[in-house]
This record gives structure tokens, C-alpha cells and sequence, in this order.
């Protein structure tokens, strides 16, 4: 009888095979080896189809699915949360090193604090040749301000990803900001670790602007002040 899966990793990509096998290699590496892996291509006209069927025949704990249209990253997350067969899911996004003991000790930690639905840490972020710019430190939320959490640090508990859903339709952006905002002011409590366990790539190949766009949308419907690095933006059409 199969052992039901400690930590399931879900990962959308799209069109990120210069980076994608790293990211992989950093997740069958993780020294808790009781996860699954699950991979959602977002119709990728690139190698990817190759490299997850080579993954998925080398590792059982890998499975991947093939969106026949492009879909974009919320719309992937919340596909493979349903999928998810652990009781925590782990945010992974392709590009981005996690470290061996990322899923270790993030089921150490909900182990040891059962209050808290949703775990986010520190990153490293690095240019594309995964060299580091700067750490990232998070801070505590209460959905009172701008949420200080690195999106692909965050993992959180079955009745988190079976009752709330990332916002879907914007191919630029999964909006995990609105859905932070939405858990923890449903009552969720939200814990952190200042230590660090990914190294989140940051690529060029972005629309950091549409991106930022939907950002000051959030902030505005959640009553959060535009910080003033999206405030240029903020012309009072968004």
C-alpha cells in the first residue's frame, strides 16, 4: 500500500526549460523523500513536454499535466492544489532552487505549530545565472499592509488550498497577494522562518508592469496603501 505523500510540491511552468530542470533536481533532492512533485504546463511551446516525461520516468514521485491552452500561473496552482495529495502544499515556481531541507523543514514546522495554516521564509534572489542580489526577510501579516511574503516560499494546510482559490484569468500574474489577503482575513494564522530555503530567480523575461498593474487593483480593494514604488503607476485609471 502506497504511504499517502508528507508535502505535495506544486509547480506551474511555462515556457522555462533554461531553468526548469534545476528547479527540479532541487525538489527529488529534498531530504524528505515521502512528497510528490507536481508539474502543470500552461501549454508551453518549448522542450518542457520532454523533460517532465524524462522526470516522471525516473521518479514516481513526479507527475505532470499538460494544459491544452494557456491558461496562466493561478489558474495552474489551483489546478494542481486539487490534485494535491498531502495534507500541506508547498508553493514552487519553475526556475527557482529550493534547498534540500525546504520540505523537511517546512513539515517540521506546521508539526510543531498547529495553529498556523500558512508558513512563508526568507529567499535569496538571484539573476538568471543564479547569482544573489539580495535576501529577502519576511515579516508578520495580519492583512493589515502590504503582505512581506515571498510567494514561492509559502506552503499552507489542506483547508487553506480546499477553500480559497488564487484569482484566475490574468496571464501575467497568479494574484497571490489577493489571495493572501483573502486567507488571513478569514481568520488564518500565518507564521514565518527568517531562515532561507529558495533561491527565486529573477528573470527579465516578464510584464513586470501588467503584473503591477493588477497589484495596485488589490491593494486598493483590500484598503492597503500603494507603496511608492507602484505609485508612477497609479494614475487612477487602474
Amino acid at each position: 500500500m502506497k504511504r499517502k505523500p508528507l508535502v505535495s510540491c506544486v509547480m506551474p511552468t511555462y515556457n522555462s526549460v533554461a531553468y526548469l530542470n534545476e528547479s527540479i533536481k532541487s525538489l527529488i533532492s529534498q531530504t524528505l523523500k515521502n512528497i510528490e512533485i507536481i508539474i502543470i504546463d500552461d501549454f508551453s511551446d518549448d522542450s518542457t513536454y520532454d523533460l517532465l516525461k524524462f522526470y516522471r520516468n525516473h521518479d514516481k514521485r513526479v507527475r505532470f499535466y499538460m494544459m491544452e491552452e494557456r491558461r496562466g500561473a493561478a489558474f495552474c496552482r489551483n489546478f494542481g492544489n486539487r490534485l494535491a495529495k498531502a495534507d500541506i502544499v508547498m508553493v514552487c515556481d519553475s526556475g527557482d532552487l529550493n534547498s534540500a531541507d525546504r520540505a523537511e523543514e517546512t513539515y517540521k514546522y506546521f508539526k510543531k505549530n498547529k495553529g498556523i495554516n500558512v508558513f512563508h521564509s526568507a529567499c535569496v534572489e538571484c539573476d538568471e545565472f543564479y547569482s544573489p542580489l539580495s535576501v529577502c526577510f519576511p515579516s508578520e501579516f495580519d492583512g493589515t499592509d502590504k503582505p512581506r511574503i515571498f510567494h514561492p516560499t509559502v506552503a499552507y494546510r489542506r483547508e487553506v488550498f480546499e477553500n480559497f482559490k488564487y484569482r484566475e484569468g490574468n496571464l501575467n500574474t497568479d494574484q497571490y497577494e489577493a489571495f493572501m489577503f483573502e486567507v488571513v482575513l478569514s481568520g488564518h494564522k500565518f507564521g514565518f522562518d527568517t531562515a532561507y530555503y529558495v533561491k527565486k530567480i529573477i528573470s527579465s523575461n516578464v510584464n513586470l508592469e501588467e503584473r503591477y498593474k493588477q497589484r495596485i487593483k488589490n491593494y486598493k480593494e483590500f484598503g492597503i496603501e500603494v507603496p511608492d514604488f507602484l505609485k508612477e503607476l497609479d494614475d487612477g485609471k487602474v
